[in-house]
């Protein structure tokens, strides 16, 4: 494995640091600001300075900027080809180069007025800078405006409560969020459970508390029933974990730009019971409100979100060409025009898909306690209650 001499905070050193991708023996690849040293290199990266001798090192290679890629695969093709410059756009909307893919985007679609995935991805990356830019605080009772310009009453919306309760469930060890712990929560905890698994070590306690805070959240997720609201409702995730994270900046743009759309489900007057909020995204309350809708929806027992079987939930299947879709869980009405996936290999398809299979898995009962009645259809089917309640 790798041998790490040292990891440290920060470094002062007196050689020049270059951006570079250092590729050890083992495979790992380290990027960052990398500098000579007697022994060995230096790597700062953004989780800190990680020292490797030189004899771990395979390659050291220049580090590829994504605008000087940009840059180099638009010097490599016909400009004046709307789908190689599309090619070009979707690579920059991929890499989160949004304000040079709407760029390109434009272009194509001067060169070709009616280039449809050109017209769909425009409207993705226009909803996802959208959603970057910083909106006031809100509060409980403050309204929401929908992007057709209608006001939500916020007993529509879920409350901030609910939203802790979803970011605390889909918390992975990975996350680097901030958790307030309220009411002594950690102190009640250990003191409910001095003796017991970790605790019961001479320095139990101590390294209870050493852990960083999504540890400590996840570690009394993992020795309290999933019933016991006594500890989990004062863990309070005041930010988004990397799965919702990726629900916003990723999965809804394409949703708003298909089902979400006003003239689908988004809209005042929406086909059947189904029910999204058209609304910026950067209120907590309307992202957590359409995330809950979204799993929670269920019809002719096909989930809008299937966790046992992403690729066949409801989100996905209604997306695909009527004639390759699962009949079942195809679009109720009308197939959407144009689709928006070309195939179950088109890469916005697999993207929820695997955001999908990164929920939580299984969400079993009381799953995220949140008291909610969906838009047109009323309060959802309880969770599957099986197994220990942990």
């Amino acid at each position: 494995g790798l041998l790490i001499v040292a990891i440290v905070a920060a470094i002062a050193v007196g050689a020049v640091a270059e951006h570079k991708v250092v590729t050890l023996k083992t495979g790992q690849r380290l990027t960052g600001e990398v500098t000579k040293t007697k022994d060995g290199y230096e790597i700062k990266t953004p989780r800190g300075t990680v020292v490797v001798a030189a004899s771990q090192v395979l390659r050291i290679d220049k580090a590829v900027v994504p605008a000087d890629e940009l840059k180099r695969r638009l010097d490599r093709i016909d400009q004046s080809n709307a789908e190689a410059l599309f090619g070009v756009a979707n690579w920059a909307w991929e890499k989160k180069l949004l304000a040079e893919s709407l760029d390109l985007l434009n272009k194509v679609l001067k060169l070709k007025p009616d280039h449809e995935n050109a017209a769909l991805l425009k409207r993705l990356v226009e909803i996802a800078l959208a959603a970057q830019k910083p909106r006031p605080p809100v509060g409980p009772t403050t309204r929401v405006t929908t992007t057709m310009g209608s006001r939500i009453h916020p007993s529509k919306l879920l409350k901030m409560d609910d939203v802790y309760r979803i970011r605390l469930l889909e918390l992975r060890g990975s996350d680097r969020v901030p958790i307030e712990f309220r009411n002594k929560v950690l102190d009640e905890f250990i003191e409910a459970n001095r003796g017991e698994d970790k605790l019961a070590e001479r320095r139990g306690e101590r390294d209870f508390r050493a852990l960083r805070p999504v540890r400590q959240a996840l570690y009394i997720l993992d020795h309290t029933d999933r019933s016991d609201t006594r500890f989990r409702k004062n863990i309070l995730v005041k930010k988004d974990p990397a799965v919702m994270r990726t629900f916003r900046t990723r999965v809804w743009p394409i949703v708003q730009a298909g089902c979400a759309s006003a003239s689908c489900h988004g809209g005042a007057k929406t086909p059947g019971k189904f029910k999204l909020f058209n609304a910026p995204m950067a209120d907590d309350r309307v992202a957590y409100t359409n995330f809950y809708i979204l799993q929670a929806w269920t019809k002719s027992s096909r989930a809008m979100i299937d966790r046992d079987e992403p690729a066949q939930s409801r989100l996905l299947q209604s997306g695909l060409p009527d004639e390759i879709a699962t009949r079942a869980a195809s679009h109720s009405k009308k197939p959407l025009q144009p689709p928006v996936f070309r195939s179950t290999r088109d890469r916005k398809f697999r993207l929820i898909e695997k955001w999908i299979k990164s929920l939580r898995q299984p969400l079993l009962r009381p799953g995220y306690r949140v008291n909610y009645a969906l838009p047109g259809l009323g309060k959802p089917k309880p969770a599957p209650d099986t197994g220990p309640l942990k």
